[in-house]
């Protein structure tokens, strides 16, 4: 968990340093972006938990809740590192070079090949998984690109980095505490 703050700490540095980035960082939020921000949320935990439900189960049924809030603070901080350098950092320094559209698809591809990413997708084709490495491809290009839009439609980088954090939260808390104590 040290760890994975120190990263998310380490990558809000530049948007405070960077004059241009600071208004990603505004908490002074409209109605559209905690629209935004309450759909992703409650959007994003649903879909996690439904996913998660076996494992939630699980938990509950052999008394593991004493493991779960180490595990989703670290899927919390690990979706906002992501969030902070691939459409923060990535995405926002290549938007006013390239383009939005190039920075789209540039941190998109970064965000699916990432190296979280790249080592399940590897460990599934070197294991002859073929259609799991797919299936996990399109579910990073589409999250990468929804991560992308959310960051686009509400000119902040706050948003998409706790929508991202929740979600990674159920899944860690959830598998990670199962496959390491039940």
């Amino acid at each position: 968990v040290l760890v994975e703050m120190a990263f998310v700490l380490l990558a809000l540095l530049p948007f405070f340093w960077w004059k241009d980035s600071k208004t990603l960082l505004g908490t002074a939020w409209s109605r559209n972006q905690r629209l935004y921000l309450w759909a992703g949320v409650l959007g994003s935990a649903l879909f996690f938990g439904l996913q998660q439900g076996e494992e939630i189960g699980t938990i509950l049924h052999q008394d593991l809740l004493r493991h779960v809030p180490l595990w989703f603070a670290t899927g919390m901080l690990i979706g906002m590192g992501q969030e902070l350098t691939f459409r923060g950092l990535i995405y926002t320094g290549l938007a006013q070079g390239a383009g939005m559209r190039w920075a789209v698809v540039l941190s998109t591809l970064c965000f699916v090949l990432a190296p979280i990413h790249s080592v399940r997708l590897y460990h599934n084709l070197m294991s002859g998984h073929l259609g799991v490495a797919l299936l996990l491809m399109g579910i990073f290009l589409l999250s990468g690109l929804f991560f992308a839009w959310v960051r686009i439609s509400t000119r902040n980088i706050l948003i998409p980095c706790l929508i991202h954090g929740i979600g990674n939260a159920i899944t860690w808390a959830t598998f990670v505490v199962v496959k390491v104590h039940a």
